[in-house]
């Protein structure tokens, strides 16, 4: 049937209709029954560029930013080109050149988005990256802000697609060429959505879960070119001044649509094949969340990148809002060591002269201090003193970094207070072992006996390996053992000790060596964070009497 840039009735959950559209008849191979949109730029009434078509809206204000052209295309006579220079204005916060949908989508929507982008040669290699398509959060003080949940970027001539703050390489691009893309989002800040993005038609991301973090609102679609190290006083490496895109076979599609009816490519496309999903384990009580009681985190070490001896890095975490850091330069960072690692949700900030001015900056977390990642990027109020909040998908992590860009008055970062927002990890509590089982055993000392809290039985098995395995019926965050050897005062053993979600998959938490001075329990302390797990596995190696695994009890430590 033809193909038509058109308006539906449920295009208004998207756009906002504003002309008359004229139809232009194309061939299509699926029925798009499901397409709300088509932008291909062969109707008179979108090829208004540089003023965005009906229903979105420009961020770009050079002439150059956005225009129509016959060539480069991906099909039918028109193409959308975007250009951006590094000495163009600040658009909406940023240097951009893009078209954006309108802060509309409903909540938990599901979307399908076809497109084709085409790099041309003078696209060269730049250590600084930008998106070329981008979905944002939405923009009112109830959503999350911040980096997109879901770009697809280029940098340091890659393609990169980058999902909830996670990028991955998607390999070399290649100019003067078309590169289609599909992308099948379920948008949900809960556990049943779903995220695909396919690249000339092979599968590259394909993840369950939340696909944004907060909003009564989807995201919204922006596309374009958008290089935020080019932001005035940002300072960041670039290696080129001028970036130019071409745009083409733009479909978008609502829950009704499929794969074929957004495929950028022209003629019959049956959609890749996919990984048939996993069959669905029985449905567990799963862990606790330690974010649900997350309170601000006592911070041992605070340190700096660079600071102004009279205000130093000890100053924004003395609980005195008249006292400052200060440090200069774009990417002057402030670094806070908890001390140990944590379940880590949320930063609080505060700015001196806050309520003058705004303050653009990163907040990065790690676990070991040395390799960061992004957890928070955005844009202080500039109407309070106060500490204001950062919320972000809570991560393990130790070591947190507020890294500052810019304000419209200097090059100085200066925070008066900085806090972190976290759940401390306990592991004070023990495990109720619903079952036990062993891999051998001597039949008048059997596994029960591990755990029945008599230090005068034993269980008993032979052999290189032998494992004791304690079931604790549902999934819990696990932070040790405790093991008490039969005869341990004579003699030491080496072990390891597993844990795993399904009895069936293991991965090692502990290994080494008993004192061989006791015949009370000693810990085992996992190092790191806990781990979710149901099932641990103690196995034996060896001692320096005989091949015989003897345990008198066996407890699981579980984090509080």
């Amino acid at each position: 049937m033809p193909r038509r840039s058109r308006w539906t009735a449920a295009t208004a959950a998207l756009f906002v209709a504003a002309a008359t559209v004229v139809v232009t008849p194309m061939v299509v191979t699926a029925d798009p029954g499901g397409v709300i949109r088509v932008l291909d730029w062969e109707n008179a009434a979108d090829r208004t560029l540089p003023a965005a078509p009906p229903g979105l809206i420009r961020q770009g204000s050079a002439g150059h930013s956005s225009s129509i052209v016959s060539g480069p295309v991906r099909s039918g006579s028109s193409a959308a080109k975007f250009e951006l220079r590094k000495s163009d204005p600040m658009a909406n916060n940023g240097k951009r050149a893009e078209l954006s949908q309108p802060d509309n989508n409903p909540a938990s929507a599901e979307r399908w988005y076809g497109f084709s982008i085409n790099l041309p040669a003078s696209y060269a290699y730049d250590v600084s990256p930008e998106i070329l398509s981008q979905w944002h959060d939405c923009d009112t003080s109830d959503c999350d802000g911040g980096s997109p949940p879901l770009a697809i970027l280029t940098k340091k001539g890659q393609w990169q697609v980058e999902f909830l703050g996670v990028a991955k390489d998607l390999g070399a691009y290649r100019t003067g060429e078309w590169a289609d893309w599909v992308v099948h989002v379920k948008w949900t800040t809960g556990s049943g959505g779903l995220v695909q993005v396919w690249k000339n038609g092979v599968l590259v991301l394909d993840q369950a879960g939340k696909t944004f973090t907060k909003g009564p609102r989807s995201p919204y679609f922006k596309f374009g070119i958008y290089k935020w190290d080019w932001n005035n006083g940002s300072g960041k490496p670039s290696n080129t001044t001028e970036r130019t895109i071409y745009y083409d076979s733009l479909r978008l599609g609502n829950e009704k649509a499929s794969y074929a009816d957004v495929d950028p490519a022209a003629g019959p496309v049956e959609p890749p094949p996919t990984t048939p999903p996993p069959t669905t384990p029985p449905p567990t009580t799963p862990p606790p969340n330690p974010c649900d009681t997350a309170t601000k985190a006592t911070v041992k070490i605070a340190s700096a990148s660079t600071s102004e001896p009279v205000n130093p890095p000890a100053n924004a975490i003395d609980g005195n809002n008249a006292t400052r850091w200060s440090g200069q330069g774009s990417g002057a960072s402030l670094f806070l060591d908890l001390g140990t690692i944590q379940r880590v949700c949320g930063t609080q900030v505060a700015w001196h002269l806050g309520d003058t001015r705004w303050n653009d900056f990163t907040v990065y977390t790690s676990v070991d201090g040395l390799t960061y990642i992004k957890a928070w990027e955005g844009r202080s109020s500039g109407a309070t003193t106060g500490a204001e909040s950062q919320k972000f998908t809570a991560r393990d992590a130790r070591h947190v970094k507020i890294s500052f860009w810019g304000n419209p008055a200097n090059d100085w970062a200066s925070i008066t207070e900085a806090a972190v927002v976290s759940k401390p990890y306990g592991c004070a509590l023990t495990g109720a072992v619903k079952a036990v089982s062993a891999s051998t055993s001597e039949p008048v000392n059997p596994p029960a006996n591990a755990v029945d809290g008599n230090l005068t039985t034993r269980w008993s098995g032979q052999g290189y390996g032998a494992s004791l395995v304690l079931d604790l019926g549902t999934p819990q965050l696990l932070c040790g053992t405790k093991v008490a050897w039969h005869q341990g005062n004579t003699r030491w053993n080496d072990f390891t000790v597993y844990t795993s979600l399904d009895g069936t998959s293991y991965l090692k938490a502990w290994e080494g060596r008993s004192s061989g001075t006791t015949t009370a329990p000693e810990v085992q302390a996992f190092p790191g964070a806990p781990r979710s797990g149901r099932f641990v596995k103690i196995t034996f190696w060896t001692n320096p009497l005989n091949n015989w695994a003897s345990i008198t009890e066996a407890t699981v430590r579980t984090s509080t």
